[in-house]
């Protein structure tokens, strides 16, 4: 149920309700404000009733601050207890009908906006077969309304009418009003089933009807459920993603000096060969731990990106062989693209990671052979889709779908596929990360992701990505080679880790460099402010206390314009990243790197 307050304003034209009363101050609750707002719109307002209820009425108008007697003088308020509809004393369904299309005609011939009629007229009826009229009345009145600029409301006194008969005309209105409280009316029936007078058909109409209204809201507390279940799902997949971006930077900075570190002894003419052995095994496992974090940044969507307008056909195409050779010989490839596919703006490296892991997903689900399908097409979501589907909007769209006729999958693993480190391979079989990247590089790239599967059956997994207008990009050029790796130039080093801003000071100094070591933010400021000389560069971290590496760029960008700027960070968010994207003409390095990574880094900007 709802309040007065939230329902009546609502209501419009061709809407009919009703109210049961108790008392006259519980009609003149409802009634006042019914016909206050139809005064407010410029409507004509009819109340029909007894003199008890008619004062009633002028006493809740009154309440409202409606000067009663200016508002019947100029005929918008008609308080009345005509007796036109009725014969020999007793209720007539046409009379009352044509009473109410004469109040109608009048209001627009004198240009009301809308007739707005409410009366009590039951204290008329005799104890006889008008009131198993009364339903037959309500249900043609309720047919009178549609399509009229009128707004109306029947009253009944529940104390005075029987009980089947209040059941009766409850069946014939959309909105109820019990006393004070409304309500839209579940058990309401089409006009058109209760003018039926065959009692037995119009009881059997209205079964029917009854059992699809059932239906119909139970299938709407399924839909709910499964809504909820969606947003429960997406939210602690982004919980988990915070978590694991959260990690995968930190980690990021450790795996910098392990594997710089690494490299500095590798290099060194001087160390034993036996410890070299063992520094390289460390550094494999520093790769492979890279590797992991990469597929971490990637599902919590922390990475970066670079886009560019591409069609998808040409990805999938360009792919065809090497996938081939993935999947072996005991599985069927095959291919649907369509001719005329719309465009997509993803980055190409990212949308082949997620194919080869959908690809290699369905290859390990079909051990002893199969078929995949790689599929791509146009497809419009409609505004259904996306109410039942709250991660996805309407719109254009571009499909890739990845199926296969493999194992399949029961309803409890397709709710976990995406997870982070959730597999349903033997230990050591796989990270638990493939489906999880996708799902993470699907995202950020703002696209969404459904699976259809059934255990025995195979499964399909489905990718919308917003499809764009522009027309495909040309894979940018690769710049110049860098010939050397040295330098003269003055370079600030911003970190906050004191690992790695020893690594890379240590780095830069060896090969020829003047290095300018800054813990913060406001210690680069600083520098720039005070050091006498110029400053080429700075390398500074995305991430740092009190103001970020932007801000920072800014800053630097007013106090020394010549000065330019290369980002270093394990994962860049919306301090660098704008929805995952670098801002355009902003250098960026990946931790970890290795030393011989940010020597051609710096390089290739300073000669830029």
């Amino acid at each position: 149920m709802n309040t007065l307050e939230e329902t009546l304003p609502g209501l419009t034209h061709g809407d009919h309700c009703c109210l049961f009363f108790t008392s006259p101050e519980e009609q003149s609750r409802i009634t006042a404000p019914f016909l206050a707002i139809g005064l407010e719109r410029g409507e004509r307002c009819v109340f029909v009733g007894n003199d008890p209820s008619i004062e009633a009425v002028r006493g809740g108008l009154k309440s409202f601050g409606v000067n009663i007697e200016d508002q019947e003088k100029k005929n918008r308020l008609i308080l009345t207890s005509n007796h036109d509809y009725l014969e020999d004393g007793h209720w007539r369904t046409e009379k009352m009908l044509g009473f109410l299309q004469k109040a109608y005609d009048g209001a627009l011939a004198e240009d009301f906006t809308a007739l707005r009629a409410a009366g009590d007229v039951s204290w008329q009826v005799g104890p006889h077969k008008e009131y198993q009229d009364l339903v037959y009345y309500e249900a043609l009145l309720d047919l009178f309304f549609i399509g009229k600029r009128m707004v109306g409301m029947c009253q009944y006194p529940k104390d005075t009418c029987p009980a089947e008969t209040l059941a009766g005309i409850l069946n014939t209105h959309k909105i109820a009003a019990i006393d004070s409280e409304v309500c839209s009316n579940f058990h309401y029936l089409p006009p058109q089933m209760l003018i039926e007078k065959d009692a037995g058909v119009r009881e059997k109409k209205r079964v029917e009807w009854m059992t699809a209204q059932l239906l119909r809201v139970k299938r709407a507390e399924e839909e709910r459920d499964a809504i909820g279940q969606q947003l429960l799902q997406s939210q602690k997949m982004e919980a988990v993603g915070r978590l694991a971006g959260g990690v995968a930077h930190d980690f990021n900075n450790i795996l910098t000096a392990i594997l710089g570190l690494s490299d500095f002894v590798l290099e060194n003419p001087s160390a034993d060969s036996s410890v070299k052995g063992d520094v390289k095994e460390i550094k494999i496992a520093g790769e492979r731990a890279a590797a992991l974090t990469r597929q971490l940044l990637a599902f919590s969507r922390r990475q970066v990106l670079q886009p560019r307008v591409i069609n998808l056909n040409d990805t999938v195409s360009s792919m065809d062989r090497f996938l081939g050779r993935i999947i072996g010989a005991s599985i069927e490839l095959t291919t649907f693209l369509s001719p005329a596919l719309g465009n997509v703006k993803a980055d190409p490296g990212q949308i082949e990671q997620v194919i080869m892991n959908l690809v290699v997903n369905a290859r390990d689900a079909m051990p002893n052979g199969g078929k995949i399908a790689l599929e791509t097409g146009d497809v419009e979501l409609s505004e259904d889709y996306a109410e039942a589907h709250p991660e996805v909007s309407a719109g254009p769209y571009v499909m890739l779908a990845v199926s296969d006729t493999g194992e399949g999958m029961d309803a409890r693993t397709q709710a976990r596929i995406f997870e982070p480190f959730f597999t349903t391979r033997a230990r050591g079989k796989g990270t638990g990360l493939g489906l999880s990247t996708v799902h993470g590089i699907v995202k950020q790239s703002g696209g969404s992701i459904f699976v259809y599967s059934e255990p025995g059956k195979g499964s399909t997994f489905k990718i919308y990505f917003p499809r764009v207008e522009e027309n495909a990009e040309a894979p940018a050029k690769a710049g110049p080679r860098v010939e050397s790796l040295n330098g003269t130039e003055t370079i600030i080093v911003v970190d906050d880790d004191d690992i790695v801003r020893k690594l890379v000071h240590r780095t830069l100094a060896e090969h020829g460099y003047t290095v300018l070591d800054a813990m913060s933010s406001r210690e680069a400021l600083t520098f720039c402010e005070r050091h006498k000389g110029n400053i080429h560069l700075m390398l500074t971290d995305a991430i740092l206390p009190h103001m970020n590496g932007r801000e920072l760029g800014k800053r630097v960008g007013v106090l020394r314009p010549k000065t330019k700027i290369i980002f270093m960070s394990g994962y860049t968010d919306d301090a660098v990243v704008h929805h995952g994207i670098l801002e355009a003409g902003s250098a960026f390095v990946e931790k970890p790197f290795t030393p011989e990574a940010i020597l051609r880094k710096v390089r290739e900007v300073l000669d830029a």
